[in-house]
C-alpha cells in the first residue's frame, strides 16, 4: 500500500475515533457528576492528587535550592567592594535590631518602677546598676547617682516590686546600696495580715529572715512581709517578700522565717531611691 493510500485510510478513521472520544468523554462526565464522592472515578481523581505531592513537594525543594544556587551566584558575581559594603550595612542593621530590643526591655522595667512609684506615693530618682558585689561577706549595687541628684544615706532603694536596700555612701554622681541580703542590713517589718511586728536581718548565705516577733499569731507560708516604718528608715507598707514554707510545725517566738523576694537581685539593672514617701 502506498503512502497516499494509507493516508487517505487514516484520514478517513479519524473522525470516527474523534466522535467515539467524546461520546466516553460525555458519558464520563454525566457518571462523574452523578456517582457522588465515593464512585470509582472519585477514587481515581483522589489517588492522582495523593501521587502528585510528593512530586510537588520535590519540586519546592528543588526550586529552593535553585533559589540558593542563584543567590550564590549572583554574590559570587558580584564586585567584591559591594559585598563588603553590603556585609557591613548588614552587620550595622543587626546591631540597631540588638540595641532596639535593649531600649523597648529598659522601657517595660521603667514603667513597672514608674508604677510602683506612682501606687505607693513615692518621689526620687530612677537609676541604673552599674555595679555588684554579691559575695558572702558583702552583698551591694552601685547606682549611678550621688549627692549632686540629691541621693543620701540612708535612703530606701527599690526594686521593680519590693524594697531592696538601703543606701549606705554617696558620691557626686554614685552611691552605694546595701542589699536587704547583706548580713550588715536589717529593717522593722510586719506580717502584713496578722500585723505581727518582727526584725528582718540579711545572711552571710544571702538569705533574708524575719525573727523578734511579737504577738501569739505566728506567720504562716505565703504570707506577705511588709515595712512597719517603725524607725523611720523605711516607708510603711513596701513590699519586702513573702514568708517561704521552711518552718510548717512548731513555730516558736525565737525562730527565724525565711522571706523570699518577688525581685531576682541577680537580674536587677535599675531600681529607684525614694527620697520623699507619702505625699
Amino acid at each position: 500500500m502506498s503512502l497516499y493510500q494509507s493516508f487517505q485510510k487514516k484520514s478517513r478513521n479519524t473522525p470516527l475515533a474523534f466522535l467515539a472520544a467524546l461520546v466516553v468523554s460525555i458519558a464520563l462526565c454525566f457518571a462523574y457528576t452523578f456517582e457522588g464522592e465515593k464512585g470509582a472515578l472519585h477514587s481515581v481523581q483522589n489517588a492522582v492528587s495523593l501521587g502528585a505531592v510528593p512530586a510537588k513537594r520535590i519540586g519546592g525543594v528543588f526550586g529552593s535550592a535553585l533559589d540558593a544556587t542563584s543567590a550564590r551566584l549572583d554574590d559570587s558575581q558580584a564586585n567584591p567592594e559591594t559585598l563588603s559594603h553590603l556585609r557591613e550595612q548588614n552587620a550595622h542593621l543587626r546591631n540597631l535590631v540588638v540595641q532596639g530590643e535593649e531600649y523597648r526591655q529598659e522601657i517595660i522595667r521603667l514603667r513597672s518602677l514608674l508604677s510602683m512609684k506612682e501606687a505607693a506615693k513615692l518621689s526620687g530618682v530612677a537609676a541604673r546598676i552599674i555595679d555588684k558585689t554579691l559575695s558572702g561577706w558583702e552583698r551591694s549595687v552601685t547606682i549611678n547617682v550621688g549627692s549632686a541628684e540629691g541621693i543620701s544615706p540612708g535612703m530606701a532603694v527599690m526594686g521593680s516590686s519590693c524594697v531592696v536596700g538601703q543606701v549606705s555612701a554617696v558620691n557626686a554622681h554614685s552611691a552605694q546600696v546595701r542589699l536587704l541580703q547583706d548580713s550588715a542590713s536589717g529593717a522593722a517589718v510586719m506580717i502584713q495580715s496578722t500585723r505581727v511586728q518582727g526584725m528582718l536581718q540579711g545572711s552571710l548565705e544571702g538569705l533574708i529572715y524575719v525573727h523578734n516577733l511579737t504577738g501569739d499569731q505566728m506567720p504562716q507560708a505565703g504570707d506577705s512581709v511588709i515595712t512597719s516604718g517603725v524607725g523611720g528608715t523605711f516607708p510603711k507598707g513596701l513590699l519586702v517578700g513573702s514568708v517561704t514554707p521552711s518552718h510548717s510545725s512548731q513555730l516558736k517566738h525565737d525562730e527565724r522565717y525565711l522571706v523570699t523576694q518577688p525581685d531576682n537581685i541577680a537580674q536587677l539593672e535599675e531600681v529607684f531611691v525614694i527620697k520623699e514617701y507619702g505625699s
